[in-house]
């Protein structure tokens, strides 16, 4: 992809946004060009231009080609002198190719360090919601360019969110043309592996690929990407896509290994995050049951210390929730806020992890306790309270 093909500051095709160092360091790509001109040079082999060393496995490949063509002219018979120039011509692709391969090494390096650190900021203790909004951040920290969070909905893909630091404007039109156009996993899409507990998938020449999002792959104009599902307790509950536009360069195994790698320590904080809730509404619950009890009297012993664990509430004061709707635990203040977006049962589930069941349960609790009939009455109180 040529850099007059990169966004300008408006998302547009337009002025020139300067690119990363390529993947490779100079030095090296210096020595894989030098020793396919040295090869060419006694070797019938086609032209090939710079730009296209520059990545790690174009460059393997051309080092494999140059090394077929002058083995190839060495098994012909010709002069001491050719025959010194060919083995000279091997000796340049050898250095080349061990060069190379201590870069890849080193960029694999690399890559595990950012993903200790990444994943050493998980951090359990957000609501769910929030911990996925940060998961596309976090992508990005791990050396991508652009990263697209999705939901799988009864077998939809629907993104959710996209993070581009480069161009917001850009990222919210992409988000934008993916939610209107949410696609079947149907088996036509490449997307469709993934629901089989696929690993990742790498897609390149994405333009001119049948099976891919063509909407969504056309606003966004990548050349490659690389998807991996997000799978609670064993169900793929969405996607994890990301590209490195701006760098230009394609994708390859290690960026497959660390976005998934990414993904299952994400999955696990979202598993932990909801048990934590859980446990959380089953305390919540427990207190309420206690305030209850007559049997307990001042003169009771445990009266104190059920005092205690009564003032421990599971929600802090929280100035954007209204004050008639703070004794509901965490867990239904988040269904109480997807209610008033107009939110059903199954949608809330899918938003939350949760089944539509638990669901149930967390909206005839929140039901009971404001001593509301129906949604649209605490759906009133919700918003009379903002005022």
């Amino acid at each position: 992809m040529s850099a007059s093909h990169l966004p300008s500051a408006s998302g547009r095709t337009g002025r020139t946004v300067a690119a990363p160092s390529v993947s490779l360091t100079r030095l090296c790509r210096e020595l894989v060009e030098a020793a396919w001109t040295r090869a060419r040079s006694v070797a019938p082999l086609p032209p090939r231009s710079a730009a296209a060393m520059r990545e790690p496995d174009d460059a393997e490949q051309t080092l494999s080609e140059a090394w077929a063509g002058v083995s190839a002219a060495l098994r012909k018979p010709g002069s001491p002198t050719l025959i010194a120039a060919l083995l000279d011509a091997l000796e340049s692709i050898r250095h080349a190719e061990q060069v190379l391969a201590s870069e890849r090494i080193l960029h694999r390096e690399t890559v595990l360090g950012r993903l200790d650190e990444v994943l050493a900021d998980l951090d359990d203790g957000d609501s769910v919601e929030q911990l996925i909004r940060n998961a596309a951040d976090s992508v990005i920290r791990l050396g991508f360019d652009r990263v697209i969070v999705s939901a799988v909905r009864e077998r939809h893909w629907v993104p959710e969110w996209v993070a581009d630091e480069r161009d917001e404007a850009w990222g919210e039109e992409i988000l934008q043309i993916g939610r209107t156009n949410p696609r079947v996993l149907d088996g036509r899409l490449v997307e469709s592996q993934l629901l089989a507990r696929t690993p990742g998938i790498i897609v390149g020449d994405v333009q001119a690929e049948a099976r891919v999002h063509h909407a969504l792959v056309q606003a966004a104009r990548t050349a490659s990407y690389v998807a991996v599902p997000l799978t609670v307790n064993g169900v793929v509950t969405g996607f994890l896509h990301a590209d490195c536009y701006y760098q230009r360069r394609n994708l390859d195994e290690i960026d497959t290994s660390t976005l998934s790698i990414f993904a299952a320590a994400l999955t696990r904080a979202i598993h932990h995050n909801v048990v934590a809730e859980e446990l959380e509404e089953t305390r919540s619950g427990l207190r309420q049951l206690s305030r209850s009890v007559p049997a307990f009297s001042d003169e009771h012993p445990l009266t104190s210390r059920t005092r205690a664990v009564a003032r421990d509430d599971s929600w802090p004061a929280n100035r954007d929730v209204p004050l008639a709707f703070r004794s509901l635990s965490r867990r239904e203040l988040e269904v109480m806020r997807l209610i008033a977006e107009g939110r059903t049962n199954a949608a809330i589930g899918r938003r939350l992890f949760i089944s539509e069941g638990t669901v149930k349960s967390h909206v005839t609790n929140v039901l009971r306790k404001l001593d509301a009939s129906s949604r649209s009455e605490v759906v009133a109180r919700w918003f009379n309270g903002m005022d």
